[in-house]
């Protein structure tokens, strides 16, 4: 099992979610042409880490805000039923949606809502 075999699950109206951090290899090996959506606590992200790297970003490109989602914004996604792919660290995220198809990976753990295939 190769670590992007879900890319097969990606159509054009999926969002990739990385939950509570940032996979820089991730949208590289999946050839992402849009930018992914990142879940973390963004109004107490100060530490010197990625997610503040990210944060900092926005005083150049104010308009990807939308891509900084707080842990109600995934929830509503969510329950609006979008077409999401989440990618956590391993045991970092969990779903009670026996729909969901779930893939382990050496690094991370794949979470597909509402698979088209």
């Amino acid at each position: 099992m190769g670590q992007t075999d879900f890319a097969e699950y990606i159509t054009p109206s999926t969002k990739i979610v990385f939950y509570n951090y940032y996979f820089y290899d991730v949208p590289f090996l999946l050839q992402l042409k849009q930018p992914v959506y990142i879940v973390n606590e963004w109004d107490s992200v100060h530490s010197d880490s990625a997610s503040l790297e990210i944060k900092d970003g926005l005083l150049f490109e104010p308009e990807r805000k939308k891509y900084l989602w707080s842990e109600q914004q995934l929830k509503d996604a969510l329950a609006q039923k979008q077409d999401l792919i989440v990618v956590s660290q391993p045991n970092n995220f969990a779903t009670k949606d026996p729909s969901v198809k779930t893939l382990h990976y050496r690094n991370y753990d794949v979470f597909i809502f509402h698979p088209t295939k």
